[in-house]
């Protein structure tokens, strides 16, 4: 079972995925929860910013979907507010109103994907998939950086002897490999 196929079935420190999809359509939001929930993902609807909001500060979600054209506000805003809440939010922005300025505003705020509506199930789907993965390859990485510096201020320069071999690698703060 590789990466992805542990993060959708909740194998991934015991806790599924965890996806809020905002759209003021309860049709749309019902139509994509559906889809995720078929995916393997725990899913959340909101049909308004506000909600969004509140949500967001209560509960920890690992991506969010979420419709450029809200009644009361936009999402451009939602987002705006949501990242101060949760800088490391993930995000896929749909819309049937996204022209080029929107997506580029969209993007320059971190959005991982924007997808016109109607959009292909499978290109959302893999979306979805390539965002939590590379939200849990970022984590990994972290992790090796901190386990590489921690070994590096451990005395990185002395060599240690393992399995009759002499050697120790070493990955500097800076990248470098001695």
């Amino acid at each position: 079972m590789n990466q992805y196929e542990n993060l959708k079935r909740g194998n991934n420190n015991n806790n599924m995925a965890k996806i809020l999809v905002v759209d003021d359509e309860l049709d749309m939001c019902q139509i994509i929860s559906d889809i995720l929930k078929e995916e393997g993902y725990s899913v959340y609807c909101s049909y308004d910013g506000e909600d969004t909001l509140m949500k967001i500060k209560k509960n920890h979600y690992d991506l969010m979907v979420l419709d450029y054209k809200l009644n009361e506000m936009s999402g451009l805003m939602v987002l705006e507010k949501a990242l101060q809440i949760i800088p490391s939010l993930k995000v896929i922005m749909i819309s049937a109103f996204g022209d080029k300025s929107v997506k580029a505003r969209a993007r320059k705020l971190g959005v991982g994907d924007f997808l016109d509506k109607p959009f292909d199930l499978k290109r959302f789907t893999q979306g979805v998939q390539d965002i939590l993965t590379k939200k849990t390859n970022k984590e990994k990485l972290q992790r090796r950086i901190t386990i590489s510096i921690k070994l590096y201020q451990n005395g990185c320069n002395s060599k240690s002897k393992q399995n009759g071999r002499v050697g120790a690698l070493c990955i500097l703060p800076t990248g470098e490999i001695r």
